[in-house]
């Protein structure tokens, strides 16, 4: 049985830096194994957030995930969540996605979140693991839940994908900012390369 270290499949999967190229954000997936369980649909488990500066260690961070979305299927409700990306907006707030695989209701749900760095965060770096820790995790806020959007979506493609990638997008005539979101396709017959752009409202 592992007692420390990362899950299989379940390490390093957001990655970002920041606009003057000074800092790198790292997150993994899921919780590492002397940190946490993974989570449930009655349970948040918690994660790292890693920076680098000069790409070299600098400060870690706790990061709390989701509860698995609870959609049952036939009285069972089985599904995974994890941190898929992360994108710095400064050097203190950054936006995540988490996306929930649910196969028994064969659907993916993404939520994107917008998470501060405040002078009350603890750098956890030197903590072995969290598991008996007392610490302070990121503040984040629910920006969007990509089922709100399917209406709008090509017709015959009203479904959100395997998203894993997040990046600023071109400036708006309007002043505005973007979102370009798009999805891994596993290779997958059945699923599709797919390019999502929002507009950020200030």
């Amino acid at each position: 049985s592992h007692d420390s270290g990362a899950r299989d499949n379940l390490v390093f999967e957001g990655l970002s830096s920041s606009i003057d190229q000074s800092l790198l954000m790292i997150g993994t997936e899921e919780a590492l194994f002397q940190d946490d369980r993974t989570s449930t649909p009655t349970y948040n488990s918690t994660i790292r957030i890693m920076l680098y500066k000069d790409l070299k260690p600098f400060k870690e961070f706790a990061y709390s995930l989701e509860k698995v979305p609870s959609i049952s299927v036939a009285g069972l409700t089985v599904g995974e969540t994890g941190l898929s990306d992360l994108l710095m907006i400064d050097n203190k707030t950054f936006y995540s996605i988490e996306r929930s695989y649910l196969p028994l209701a064969k659907k993916t749900i993404v939520r994107i979140f917008k998470n501060t760095i405040t002078d009350d965060t603890t750098d956890v770096s030197g903590m072995e693991n969290l598991k008996k820790a007392k610490f302070k995790t990121v503040d984040k806020e629910l920006v969007a839940n990509l089922e709100e959007f399917l209406p709008q979506l090509q017709k015959d493609f009203q479904t959100i994908d395997n998203i894993e990638g997040i990046t600023f997008g071109p400036q708006l005539k309007n002043g505005h900012g973007t979102l370009i979101m798009v999805s891994d396709n596993n290779f997958n017959k059945k699923q599709r390369t797919q390019f999502l752009a929002f507009e950020i409202i200030p």
